[in-house]
């Protein structure tokens, strides 16, 4: 099981029509990282599947296979090739631009694998930065829901749980993106805080009779002053915030 588990983690880093084709021969079966397909699903379904992967160390949906009622994997192979171009219009609308995969096209019209000669494979190739996580989904479809994280549990790509949310942003904050984030932030609030410094709240005017008025009188409220406050806007920022995280922990 460890040797099958090693062969499918380089599958994930590099595949190519080798390996493929060794795990094709070898395999025991799905795993978290990879999923087999006979057929191409419709985009939505796929964009699930492209989440989950992307949201769970990346992995590889392999089209052209089907699995029978023992668990075996059985090449069949395309017809003809989907056009790359169409799978990434496709998926396009589902998923966030950062997430990154790509579409393989692999032929064996020669090769020692028997039930693998002449056929035609597609492999979605999903990668893994979890620099970006969590992945989001875009909007409404077949099986996928608009603001929801996916992740894979066993062979079934599913919505994220509290504790999957929990993994996904420790594993996020552990990479470091988080404290560029604070940095970034702080760096905001400081320029901010300058800003409301330099632009004056009061500005002088000249008294009709100086002699007769106190320095009070010698100026007024500078009508291009903001109307919020520094603090009263970071009253604000604070409940918006507090309102995002209410939704992440009620999904």
């Amino acid at each position: 099981m460890r040797i099958v588990r090693d062969n499918i983690a380089e599958l994930v880093l590099n595949p190519d029509k080798a390996k493929i084709k060794d795990e094709l021969q070898n395999t025991l079966g799905e795993f978290n990282n990879i999923e087999y397909k006979e057929d191409w699903e419709n985009y939505s379904k796929l964009s699930k599947h492209i989440l989950a992967f992307a949201n769970s160390g990346g992995g590889l949906v392999i089209v052209g296979v089907k699995q029978d009622n023992n668990g075996q994997i059985i090449p069949v192979g395309l017809e003809k090739f989907t056009d790359k171009a169409d799978v990434f219009k496709g998926v396009k609308k589902y998923i966030p631009t950062i997430l990154e995969f790509d579409v393989l096209d692999l032929d064996y019209p020669e090769t020692e694998y028997a039930s693998l000669k002449g056929k035609k494979l597609q492999i979605v190739s999903i990668s893994y930065t979890p620099n970006y996580l969590p992945f989001i989904s875009a909007r409404n479809g077949e099986s996928i829901l608009e603001n929801k994280i996916y992740v894979r549990k066993g062979t079934q790509s599913i919505e994220a749980s509290y504790e999957d949310l929990q993994k996904i942003l420790n594993v996020r904050i552990n990479t470091g993106s988080s404290s560029s984030v604070i940095i970034s932030l702080d760096e905001h609030l400081k320029q901010l805080r300058i800003l409301y410094e330099e632009a004056n709240k009061y500005v002088l005017i000249e008294p009709l009779i100086p002699e007769l008025v106190g320095m009070e009188a010698l100026r007024k409220k500078n009508p291009k002053f903001p109307k919020q406050n520094y603090y009263d806007f970071l009253g604000e920022i604070i409940e918006q915030k507090k309102e995002v995280i209410r939704n992440i922990l009620s999904r």
